[in-house]
């Protein structure tokens, strides 16, 4: 009750039907905990109201990929965010919470990302996929994820050393954002690799070694 509600009640003692109750912030009503008649305590949870000009997506990120997120506080990380209800569009938010611990089932880390929502598009409870960007490196040899042969404990990609001969060329990799990995020992800048025609080059190879 405002101050000035409290002065008439204590001025008149008596009781309106109607009591009118003000949220503490700008929102709208997301939940109603009473019906029309009923008696409630003064510590009962009427309503819940909910500020959705801007709203947090919380994200699972597995193991592998904990590398491209960042750490830093003052240069936040931004991500883009899809939600089924619309499939072709594009939500872009920030990276303001990083967990330090796995989930021991999943082997996940949380993240939590904040978006503006200023046409009240996205709802509280929509499963949304993201998408995060690592900052670039410079002088990184990149190689296609689907050029990696692994054989047992070896891992190899076959380098083309002239029209119809190929060499399988043995590789120390690094991380992969699932369709580039980078290179890190065993090929060169301009070499060609074999991309989609490794399976015709494995059973020849496998035969020499057997």
């Amino acid at each position: 009750m405002s101050r000035e509600e409290v002065n008439r009640l204590n001025r008149e003692h008596t009781l309106h039907s109607y009591v009118s109750i003000e949220a503490p912030f700008n929102g709208r009503v997301i939940a109603r905990n009473l019906t029309r008649g009923e008696v409630v305590e003064t510590t009962a949870k009427l309503f819940v109201v909910a500020d959705l000009s801007e709203v947090w997506v919380t994200a699972d990120i597995p193991e592998s990929d904990i590398p491209f997120i960042g750490h830093d506080p003052a240069k936040p990380q931004f991500v883009e965010v899809r939600v089924l209800a619309y499939p072709n569009q594009v939500f872009q938010g920030r990276i303001t919470y990083v967990g330090d611990i796995l989930d021991q089932v999943t082997r996940t880390m949380r993240l939590r990302i904040e978006l503006p929502n200023p046409h009240r598009l996205l709802k509280p409870q929509m499963y949304a996929a993201i998408r995060v960007y690592s900052e670039s490196e410079p002088d990184v040899l990149m190689v296609v994820e689907r050029a990696v042969q692994r054989v047992g404990n070896r891992t190899f990609i076959f380098v083309q050393r002239q029209a119809g001969l190929f060499e399988a060329r043995d590789v120390k990799l690094g991380d992969s954002n699932g369709q580039w990995i980078k290179a890190l020992e065993g090929l060169q800048e301009g070499e060609q690799v074999v991309e989609d025609g490794a399976f015709v080059l494995r059973p020849e190879l496998l035969g020499k070694q057997m």
